[in-house]
Order: C-alpha cells, then sequence, then structure tokens
C-alpha cells in the first residue's frame, strides 16, 4: 500500500471514529457477550492517541471499532473466547490450586474456545464443510489475519512514509 493510500484509509477510519462513543461500544460489546473484564481493558485502550505528522489520530478508538467489527463478523468466535474465559474463572474457584491454575486455564480455554467459536463461523460462512476437517493453527492463522491484516498494513505505510519523510528533512 502506497502512503497516500495509507493516510486516505487512515484519516476515513478517523472520521468513522467521530461519531462512537465509549456507551454505545459498551452495548455493542455487551450485546455480544463480550465479558465485563475484557470491556474494561477495552476501555483503558478507547482513550489512547498517537501523533502521526502533524495530526492526532485517536488510534485506541479506531482499534476499538475494528474490534466490534471483526466481533460482529465472527459471532461464535467471540462467544467460544468467552466461554474459554468462563472456564478459567471458575476454575479459580477449586480451592488451594485454582488460583494458580486460573490464569493458564483462562488463557487455554479462551484460545481453544475462540478457534472453536472460528470453525463455527467459517460452516456458517460455508469455507468449511465440518468442524473436524480443519487445522487449529491454520486457523489461528487465518483469524488472526482477518482482524490485523488492514490495520497493520496501513500503519506499515504510514511509518515506512514518515520515516522516509524525517530522512529527507535531516
Amino acid at each position: 500500500m502506497n502512503p497516500t493510500i495509507a493516510q486516505a484509509k487512515l484519516m476515513a477510519l478517523h472520521a468513522n471514529t467521530a461519531s462512537l462513543c465509549w456507551t454505545d461500544a459498551v452495548v455493542n460489546f455487551t450485546n455480544n457477550n463480550v465479558p465485563v473484564e475484557v470491556i474494561t481493558r477495552l476501555e483503558e485502550l478507547w482513550g489512547t492517541t498517537k501523533v502521526i505528522g502533524n495530526q492526532v489520530y485517536e488510534v485506541g478508538k479506531i482499534l476499538v471499532m475494528k474490534i466490534i467489527e471483526f466481533i460482529v463478523a465472527n459471532p461464535q468466535m467471540a462467544i467460544g473466547a468467552v466461554i474459554g474465559a468462563a472456564v478459567g474463572s471458575l476454575t479459580h474457584a477449586i480451592p488451594w490450586i485454582g488460583p494458580m491454575l486460573a490464569p493458564l486455564t483462562m488463557a487455554i480455554g479462551s484460545f481453544f474456545g475462540a478457534v472453536a467459536g472460528h470453525r463455527l463461523d467459517k460452516i456458517a460462512k460455508g469455507e468449511l464443510d465440518s468442524f473436524n476437517n480443519s487445522n487449529i493453527f491454520a486457523d489461528l492463522v487465518t483469524a488472526a489475519k482477518a482482524f490485523w491484516l488492514g490495520i497493520v498494513e496501513i500503519f506499515k505505510a504510514l511509518r515506512q512514509h514518515f520515516q522516509d519523510e524525517v530522512k529527507i528533512v535531516e
């Protein structure tokens, strides 16, 4: 992607976030069964800004907006991750060893829940014919690519553009 297109896309994303408010984001996350703990972490991200060139961009809002779009496009994946996180939370209630095992089971449960949900999303979209005809790592890669591809491409092009611009000025 060339820097001009990247700047145009970033400006469009930034313009789309102008109408977003945190309350709308919370309602959207709540309607999609995102756990309160995750929503709280996303609120910290919400206020993050970055100066790119001479413009201040609300990068946190852009990322939260993309997360909302991703969850809406992959509802089963989000539900799978929530179920996995819930299993981890329940592990915490086990006497003596629960608090030690909870972080591990939450991470593993969320991972496998998200992958299972991603497979269900692929079946619903007709990209996969059976739950068992899939590879966990391939599913993980396709899920990560689906989420990060557009955002990463924009910021890489802008980084290169502004690095080149700084070299010219020096």
